[in-house]
């Protein structure tokens, strides 16, 4: 009975183990999703100043950009959400960042005409 008990313990241990490399798998996977938006987002040619200027002249995209998709993303990661959602919210946000872009070089452009 004793061999039967310590080979459950090793089970037990083994699959606990498994489980933990599953979630260290899952939280890299996330890491590396993270980090390709991350690059489409911290470019060579980011406008200088863009983000606080949407502050002021697009709240609702400031908004979106610097809390409510940070937000959303936080909570995916921390839920293990399925990665093709992450991944979705990863989107949105470097086309929010695109938009923005966008926006602040029309501005730009404007004034200086």
């Amino acid at each position: 009975m004793g061999r039967y008990v310590e080979l459950a313990k090793e089970t037990l241990r083994g699959l606990g183990q498994s489980e933990m490399a599953v979630e260290q798998s899952k939280h890299d996977s996330y890491a590396v999703r993270m980090q390709a938006a991350l690059s489409q987002i911290n470019r060579a040619d980011y406008p200088a100043g863009m983000i606080v200027w949407l502050e002021q002249e697009a709240p609702t995209l400031y908004a979106e950009l610097t809390s409510r998709i940070p937000d959303e993303i936080d909570k995916l990661w921390n839920n293990g959400a399925p990665l093709a959602e992450f991944e979705a919210v990863l989107d949105r946000l470097v086309s929010t960042h695109q938009a923005g872009c966008r926006l602040f070089r029309e501005e730009e452009a404007r004034s200086k005409n």
